[in-house]
């Protein structure tokens, strides 16, 4: 019908639920379920769906399910793996679906769940099929197994892993609570060890298991693993020497080819490329598989698996002999007959001849080269059993073809063997050293196989399938079916699938495999003829067929489908053996491995296993003896079954292919299994067990199990009665049968709720007796064992000790006598072990007392021994020890480097005593060696108080050191000693201070000597005291001596040396005083020239050397000395000239005959003919010249104008000329003359004025006044003055003078402001000054500097602005103040800048921190508190070692230990001191202090967490690593208790960790986890310490954001306190903005400006809105185009803030929350209005088609509790993004702590929110917590 909904078929997903629309009787369309439509043939639509909504929610048991078939049971599994639930459950039979994806289903934290509650409560699991296993183990005692199928690529290898993972943890044991046990580990490790060399990359599969194993997992009688046992199956080695088109060969081959240079460099590896057996298929790497690595964890592996390094280099050698037959080829031998390897010379190995020579050129010889090497035989004998065959004492040659089977056969073997060799060693590792009583077998067997091309491999592997369905069958269907009819209970026969006739096809008494079997010894047997025989035998079987279009192929009809084999190889793979040649030669090798183990013992006899007749087994017969063990062996234990399922095949992450899964599930019999536990009983009892286990629930109405006779009516009567009850209607379903009573899970669900809850509290009651009768019993107890431990103590009795210790472990509590009675035991016990020691070691002689009897003693004494025969055992010990002691002192003197000759005789001595009182025995070999260097060293005495003695005789003459030295026999003196041999320190210390005196004295002669003939102030010569002073240097490391006697001598030399520096550093002073006397600018001086002259004389007048040092260098000083007195005496005779020519005043000149300068010139000639150097005396030089040339032209006006009369017109211009002239020398006068120099200047200037003419000047006065020439005006107003032009009658005249007066005083006045402006900085009086200069166009260069100084000052006053807002100091207030200090500028920002910049750095940055917080300039505050904090950590030291935080518990805390514990013992000790140090145990206990009602589970939860970070660091066996990065921030985000424990975790074990690749992931991890949550303050500042000393700065960073962003930097203040608690929309999610708000007025950041803040996902920013702005400019377009809606949130009463907050809401379309404040009511609506028409127009502009931004990440959100507030808040697990906000996605998932299955709880809130709404928060990392501010 129309709208019905159905299941139709489909192509690739088998079947899909889909919706009718429209149906004919060839078509239907219908709609799928993601509501796309299309059109089918009606024949594919199949049966109605009853119930549709069932599909919405797939469940995970398919027993459960409303209807059973294909159709359903597809569908639900694809519903469940598109959810990432790879799980599910038919009854007891697990379904598994490869994700092909990492998933976090593998955690600690999961594995905890399954370990700690009934995996029937939990979701389907791997986890929970290996913990039913151990429960029904421990409950049923009877074994268990878990059997895993599937085919090659459905995930067996990784559902075994996890299996042995579960059973780790279960079945820890009491140190388990530490860390996994040894064999655990062993067991773990195992598996990396089988899968490298078992495993192989196929065409279906990365890592698939080229053969079968059984683990056998061993359990003692407390069920804690002891042991484990393997079973390998098949391996396949045809793959050896010819993988597979698309296929790699072994691991373990690619592994060692990329790790063989670092580790085996020596067994000529190469790269995979290299080998032809590896490249074959075509593939040598695998994507994302780094086989260097995986060879390195296959070598830690083997060493935890105890193989040793020789035994790991000869199982790689094999491995590489295997890969270097590879190489070997062969051609026909030169005589024809047989062949020889390929590549040698003429008769080389393999021919008839042999020759001893193989060409090394040659790949195929270096291939027999390097395998014969590794093998440990003769190249040449594995030549020739490679090429030839003995048959009966004779030697056959073999053809090129049986060559090649013979080295592809030697290659198998020695992998096969080498393989089954690895696993006996591995058995032996993990073997059960114990009584083993139950054990839990996991089989991870191959899968079903069918290829293009299957050989005898696939046949095997495919029949072990059939005996392990069968198996399966007989469980799960014929064993049902028999115990239904033995009961008597009506069920409904389910139809199934037998293959017992195919199994008898395979391997009955006619089968493929006796035919097989019989050929193989057959003469001349051939595939051929295997086949023929089938056929006759078969050809009407109905399960046997054959292709006449594939001769050599025959079929089997397997339950899995119909398989065609390729019959080609079949006898020589059955066969399976290689030549005796080859074996024989093999046992003759040098390689132990291969001769002892291989070829001889257990690997031996399983490779040569044989049949009862004596003949050997061949492959088949081997494998089906196997396969009936292991079924066998699996019908005593109770299965539990594993379905693994491929769900497509391209390996594609979560893809899901129905029809695959269809046809999987129909093999595995997954379809009937689920139809038989749908209609059968799949829960039974015993009567009486039914009985005892349910009786409790109506026992007032039955009897007491004591009471029964006939439990089977009783079970009727219990069925009956429960049914009654409320609840219970479905219990009347039960079947009574004769034996069992059985029933559905309809009845299971109520029976076990029903008797938990009886269960808990019978339970509750019987815990309060026993632990009460059990505390009084303890106490009684220890009452007794304290009384007989004072007893014991006092009498040292050991028996009543012993019994006080068999009392004491009665009970579990442990006081502290029970600590002290645990040593007094250990101290008697010992006592007694020593005193039977002791009877026979007193007996001994001194001489036979050696280091065990003085360890024995020594023990002794540390149990506090005081027996009789003790104290003689201590009294022979003391003898012998002071025997020793001398020995050792002797030892040490022969050979110390500086031998004390009083102690080697005072040591002789006290041997001497003891031979005389103990006799000759107690002598050492030693005491003559030691008597010897004593004689030695009294001689080497005498010979070294001789050198000393001439050290001091040839000493310098200090008083005068001559040019010569005087050896005087000190050589012959350092001879003599040297040669002689010294050891004593003495003698050394001689010999060096004497070869280091004589190269002294030779430096001092040589020096003094070449300090004459050299001139070191005018020459470039090298100084003659430098090779000196490099030889004394090092004097005090050569005088640094020890002996008096050698201090002594060395006093001379050190006086020597000291006169030699005297006498060098006066020279080198009187050198450098004339130096600078002669370079003394501007030139010398008499005064110092003289002086240096002096001191010379008196240095030389001394004495200290034979001849005269300074004689050249003072010849200089008297030269220069001679030229300054030249000089003075020249410039004497200047000065007087100048004084005696010098001019009269002006009127009483006379007529210019009497005006002269002839001295003056004459001297000034003189003075420059002989150079003037002293820039004094030059300058007075340049002025007398030019007061000469003054006076010559006055001479020249003065004569002119006396001959000029005006009145009778004389030529003007004439006269005028002198006058001109006059003024131009005049206008050149030196500004620097002397004050009788300028006095006769001005003589000279009047002289001018009296000559000049009054026209011209007036002339000249008007254009300087018009020009504004200050200069000019007022030397005209001075000739005016002079004139007295003002007082003219020519009124013009004294206009001119009196305006141009009046300009040069505004000049003057403008000059002077503009000075003073410039001066005091003032940038007011510049600004009026520079504009009044612009008014009357005054453009003197002090316009220009005041100018550029105005220009400065406002660059100062903008930047120093800029700079109090940034408060950024290096690139903002230091430039600034510099600039004002530069131009001596302030003002009040200034002030304030250099105010702050005068602080210390640590208040500074404080100061700077509040401004960036101001500017919300989150940039600036990260960069600002790391440098606060870089002053802080610069200080503290080690005061931030995260040691010191007082979260942490103290050490005594971590272990246990109370106060009134005894000293801890050693072990304790070190696990104290390890509690902060890598480890690779896991915690029993958290680090920290956890505490409130949660404490208990937080510290469960903080062991998780730990066993997380070991997980991903790599500390402890894991497989998904990465995982473990989401598991480890969703604790922390879920638990935020547990946010300072995982960052001490982490710290721990990244403290002295010695894994670099495990401290690497720790710190990605740390830095992840400060990416996603702070630390609290308590811990901040110590977390940050640590990773400063570990060198992570960038990390800094990255903390200090976290912690800003979240205001945890913040301290906490009453007003923000209380708003935290009545805002209950936000709880303490606002943080310190929504403070800073309340604390400067509702929003308002300043005063001048509105500064209104926002708090987004991402950052803290501000916007500044103008008082005149729209309302609409609060946000730019950039935020409005994202926002979806804004509306005002309520606030309850604030009491004295009610009325100064006004918040509301900004929401963005990505679901992100801003929050912001108003001033006021009216203007927070105004502001929303704003918001929304914004947002509208911007929209209406850009359209909107873009308004869905911003969409959700993928992941689910998940609710959480916050700490501080107690308030919910969310988290997405992909992005870990965190919100106080529900998300908008229709239902959050929340993890229900009672439980683990998801729950969808749908509480999301109203798209039409009206404004009021309480709905404040953000989107921000984590919630805020108001922390006091660490800095």
């Amino acid at each position: 019908p129309s709208q019905a909904w159905a299941w139709c078929r489909d192509d690739l997903q088998a079947y899909l639920p889909v919706k009718i629309q429209r149906s004919t009787t060839s078509a239907t369309t219908v709609q799928l379920v993601d509501g796309t439509t299309k059109t089918v043939p009606t024949a594919d639509i199949l049966e109605p769906i009853s119930n549709p909504g069932s599909l919405e929610t797939p469940t995970s048991d398919l027993v459960q399910m409303d209807s059973v078939h294909k159709m359903s049971v597809v569908d639900c599994l694809r519903r469940r793996l598109s959810g990432q639930q790879i799980y599910t459950a038919v009854g007891d039979i697990l379904i598994a679906l490869n994700p092909y994806k990492s998933l976090p289903l593998y955690t600690p934290l999961v594995i905890d769940e399954f370990v700690r509650r009934d995996p029937v409560d939990l979701p389907p699991h791997v986890f929970g099929v290996a913990m039913a296993a151990f429960r029904s183990m421990i409950l049923e005692g009877r074994d268990q197994s878990v059997l895993i199928s599937g085919e090659s690529g459905a995930g067996k290898t990784e559902a075994t892993k996890q299996c042995l993972h579960l059973l780790s943890e279960a079945a820890k044991g009491e140190e388990g609570e530490l860390e996994l046990t040894a064999v655990e580990n062993k067991i773990l490790q195992a598996n990396p060890v089988l899968e490298s060399f078992g495993n192989a990359k196929t065409v279906r599969n990365d890592n698939s298991s080229r053969f079968g194993k059984y683990m056998q997992v061993h359990f003692n009688g407390k069920f804690v693993i002891v042991g484990c046992s393997t079973t390998n199956y098949l391996l396949e080695k045809s793959r050896v020497v010819s993988p597979a088109r698309g296929e790699r060969n072994f691991h373990v081959m690619y592994q060692l080819c990329a790790g063989a240079k670092e580790h085996f460099d020596d067994m000529g590896v190469h790269e995979a490329s290299y080998f032809r057996t590896l490249t074959k298929g075509g593939v040598t790497s695998i994507v994302g598989v780094d086989d260097k690595e995986d060879f390195c964890a296959l070598l830690d592996a083997m060493k935890i698996l105890g193989f040793t390094q020789q035994q790991k280099r000869d199982v790689f050698s094999i491995v590489a002999t295997v890969l270097h037959l590879g190489q070997v080829e062969f051609c026909e031998a030169d005589s024809g007959d047989g062949s020889r390897v390929a590549g040698g010379r003429r008769g080389s190995v393999g021919g008839r001849r042999r020759s001893s020579s193989i060409s090394t050129g040659d790949l195929s010889a270096i291939g027999l080269k390097n395998a014969a090497r590794l093998l440990g035989v003769g190249a040449d004998e594995l030549g020739a059993a490679l090429t030839h065959r003995t048959v009966m004492n004779v030697k056959a040659d073999l053809d090129v073809k049986a060559a090649a089977a013979a080295r592809d056969a030697l290659a198998k073997e020695l992998y096969g063997r080498l393989f089954n060799w690895i696993v006996i060693k591995i058995n032996s590792a993990t073997k059960d050293t114990s009584a083993s009583s139950r054990t839990i077998g996991i089989l991870d067997i191959f899968g079903f196989e069918i290829f293009q091309l299957n050989s005898f491999e696939q046949l095997c592997i495919n029949y072990a399938n059939e005996r392990l369905q069968q198996h399966f069958t007989n469980h799960t269907f014929d064993m049902e079916e028999q115990l239904y009819k033995d009961e008597g209970v009506t069920y409904d026969n389910v139809e199934y699938i037998s293959n017992q006739d195919v199994i008898d096809l395979i391997s009955a008494k006619t089968s493929l495999f006796n035919i097989l079997d019989d050929e193989v010894v057959t003469p001349r047997g051939s595939d051929l003829g295997f086949l023929n025989k089938c056929k006759n035998s078969f050809k009407d079987h109905p399960k046997y067929s054959t292709d006449f279009k594939k001769p050599t192929t025959f079929c089997v009809h397997h339950y899995a489908g119909k398989v065609s084999y390729e019959i080609d190889t079949f006898l020589e793979k059955n066969k399976d053996r290689m030549f005796d040649d080859l074996s024989e030669l093999m046992k003759t090798s040098t390689n132990k491995l291969l001769s002892d183990e291989l070829f001889s013992g257990s690997v031996d006899s399983i490779s040569n296993e044989r049949t009862s007749t004596g003949k050997y087994k061949t492959q088949s017969r081997k494998f089906s003896d196997q396969l009936t063990g292991l079924v066998n062996m699996l019908h005593t234990t109770q299965p539990h079954y594993i379905r693994c399922i491929k769900p497509n095949p391209n390996k594609s992450p979560l893809e899901f292919h129905g029809k695959m899964v269809e046809e999987q599930l129909l093999y595995s019999g997954v379809f009937e299994a689920t139809d038989i536990r749908k209609k059968g009983y799949p829960f039974r009892l015993s009567h009486m067990r039914f009985y005892r286990k349910f009786w409790l629930l109506a026992k007032s109405e039955v009897q007491s199990p004591s009471a029964v006779s006939d439990w089977r009516s009783a079970c009727a009567g219990l069925v009956a009665a429960l049914a009654k009850q409320p609840g219970f209607g479905e219990v009347s379903e039960c079947q009574v049968g004769a034996t069992l009573v059985l029933w559905r899970v309809q009845q299971e669900h109520p029976l076990r709720e029903a008797r938990k809850r009886v269960e808990g509290t019978a339970v509750l009651i019987m815990q309060c007796a026993v632990r009460s009768a059990f505390a009084r019993y303890s106490m009684k107890e220890l009452k007794k064992v304290m009384e007989m431990y004072v007893k014991a103590a006092k009498d040292r009795d050991l028996q009543l000790c012993q019994e006080a210790y068999a009392c004491s472990q009665k009970v579990r509590h442990r006081n502290h006598y029970v600590v002290k009675l645990e040593r007094l035991k250990y101290c008697l016990e010992k006592e007694v072990e020593l005193e039977e020691k002791f009877k026979t070691l007193v007996n001994l002689t001194l001489q036979e007392v050696d280091e065990t009897f003085e360890k024995l003693v020594e023990e002794g004494r540390d149990v506090g021994m005081s027996t009789d025969l003790f104290k003689k055992a201590e009294a022979m010990y003391e003898q012998v020890a002071e025997k020793r002691a001398c020995r050792d002192i002797l030892r040490e003197q022969v050979s110390s480097g500086d031998p004390d000759e009083t102690l080697i005789k005072d040591t002789l001595t006290r041997l001497a005593k003891l031979k005389d009182k103990y006799g000759p025995g107690m002598g050492v070999e030693e005491e003559a060696e030691a008597q010897a260097l004593h004689d030695h060293i009294l001689a080497e005495i005498k010979i070294s108080k001789r050198l000393g003695e001439k050290l001091e005789a040839t000493a310098l003459n200090l008083d005068c050191i001559p040019v010569e030295v005087d050896a005087g026999g000190l050589n012959d003196a350092h001879k003599e000693l040297n040669d002689f041999g010294p050891r004593k320190a003495l003698s050394r210390e001689l010999l060096c201070l004497s070869t280091f005196s004589s190269k002294a004295r030779s430096a001092i002669v040589a020096a003094v000597k070449e300090t004459s003939e050299v001139d070191l102030v005018k020459e470039e010569s090298i100084d003659p005291w430098e090779a000196f002073l490099a030889l004394v240097e090092d004097k005090d490391e050569v005088l640094d001596l020890t002996s008096d006697f050698a201090k002594g001598a060395a006093l001379v030399v050190e006086k020597e040396i000291s006169k030699a520096r005297e006498i060098g550093h006066a020279y080198h002073g009187i050198v450098h005083d004339i130096k600078a006397a002669l370079g003394e600018k501007p030139c010398p001086s008499e005064q110092k020239l003289r002086g240096v002259i002096m001191a010379s004389e008196s240095f030389e007048a001394k004495g200290a050397t034979a001849i005269n040092l300074t004689l050249l260098e003072v010849g200089h000083a008297a030269k220069a000395l001679e030229r300054v007195l030249k000089e003075k005496e020249l410039m004497a005779a200047v000065q007087a000239a100048l004084a005696e020519e010098r001019l009269g005043p002006a009127e009483s000149l006379p007529p210019g005959t009497g005006i002269t300068t002839q001295n003056l010139d004459k001297a000034t000639r003189e003075a420059n003919i002989f150079g003037i150097s002293h820039p004094d005396d030059s300058k007075q030089l340049l002025h007398a010249v030019y007061m000469s040339r003054m006076r010559r032209t006055v001479k020249e006006v003065v004569v002119k104008f006396k001959q000029w009369n005006r009145d009778v017109g004389d030529d003007f211009v004439a006269a005028n000329a002198t006058v001109e002239a006059l003024e131009g020398v005049l206008q050149e006068a030196p500004r620097d003359l002397n004050e009788s120099n300028k006095s006769e200047v001005a003589i000279g200037a009047d002289v001018s004025l009296k000559f000049s003419v009054v026209e011209e000047i007036v002339k000249r006065m008007d254009a300087a006044s018009k020009r504004w020439d200050e200069e000019a005006i007022a030397h005209h107003l001075y000739q005016a003055e002079r004139l007295n032009l003002e007082s003219s009658e020519n009124e013009e005249w004294a206009e001119t003078v009196r305006n141009a007066r009046q300009v040069l005083a505004t000049v003057e006045a403008l000059r002077e402001a503009l000075q003073k402006a410039i001066v005091e900085c003032d940038r007011v009086l510049l600004v009026e000054g520079l504009a009044k200069a612009k008014e009357i166009g005054y453009d003197k260069p002090i316009v220009e500097n005041a100018k550029s100084l105005l220009a400065k000052i406002d660059e100062v006053i903008e930047k120093a602005k800029a700079a109090v807002w940034s408060l950024e100091r290096e690139n903002d207030m230091l430039p600034v103040v510099q600039l004002a200090t530069n131009i001596s500028f302030h003002n009040d920002d200034v002030d304030l800048l250099r105010t702050y910049l005068a602080l210390p750095l640590d208040k500074f940055y404080g100061v700077q921190l509040e401004a960036a917080e101001k500017a919300e300039d989150m940039d600036m505050m990260v960069e600002t508190w790391t440098r606060l904090h870089d002053i802080i950590f610069e200080s503290a030291g080690n005061s931030y070692h995260f040691s010191h935080t007082r979260v942490l518990k103290s050490r005594d805390e971590w272990v246990g230990r109370r106060f009134d514990d005894p000293v801890p013992n050693a072990r304790v000790r070190r696990k104290m001191d390890a509690m902060l140090d890598y480890s690779s145990d896991e915690l029993k206990t958290s680090l920290t202090k956890l505490k409130g009602v949660n404490a208990a589970q937080n510290v469960e939860m903080a062991i998780v967490q730990f066993k997380n970070i070991m997980g991903y660091m790599g500390d402890r066996p894991s497989m998904y690593r990465d995982v473990f990065v989401d598991e480890v921030v969703r604790i922390g985000l879920e638990y935020p208790d547990l946010q300072d424990e995982t960052y001490l975790q982490l710290m721990k074990q990244l403290s002295h960790n010695p894994n670099r690749e495990s401290s690497e992931r720790g710190w990605f991890l740390l830095e992840t986890c400060i990416r996603k949550f702070a630390p609290s303050s308590e811990l901040s500042m110590y977390l940050e310490g640590f990773i400063r000393d570990h060198g992570h700065g960038s990390l800094v960073a990255t903390l200090s954001s976290t912690i800003l962003k979240l205001g945890r930097h913040r301290s906490k203040t009453t007003a923000t306190a209380k708003v935290g608690r009545i805002l209950s929309a936000s709880g303490d999610l606002s943080g310190w903005l929504i403070k800073r708000a309340i604390s400067q007025g509702g929003g308002k950041l300043s005063s001048n400006k509105k500064r209104y803040f926002v708090l987004t996902s991402e950052s803290l920013s501000y916007y500044k809105t103008p008082e005149s702005a729209n309302d609409s400019a609060i946000l730019g377009s950039t935020k409005v185009r994202n926002i979806k809606r804004a509306y005002a949130a309520n606030v309850e009463d604030i009491g004295e803030l009610k009325g100064s907050l006004f918040p509301f809401v900004v929401e963005t379309s990505s679901g992100k929350i801003s929050l912001l404040c108003a001033d006021s009511e009216k203007q927070r609506s105004k502001w929303l209005v704003a918001i929304q028409e914004a947002r509208d127009s911007y929209w209406s502009e850009h359209g909107e088609e873009k308004k869905e931004a911003g969409k959700e990440e993928e992941g689910v959100w998940r609710e959480a509790v916050d700490k501080g507030s107690g308030r919910k808040y969310y988290y997405n697990t992909a992005t870990m993004e965190t919100t106080w906000v529900r998300p908008h996605q229709g239902a959050v998932e929340s993890r229900v702590r009672a439980g683990t299955r998801a729950v969808m709880v749908d509480n999301s809130i109203d798209a039409g929110q009206k404004e009021g709404d309480k709905y404040i928060g953000s989107a921000i990392m984590k919630p805020f917590d108001e922390e006091g501010y660490e800095g």
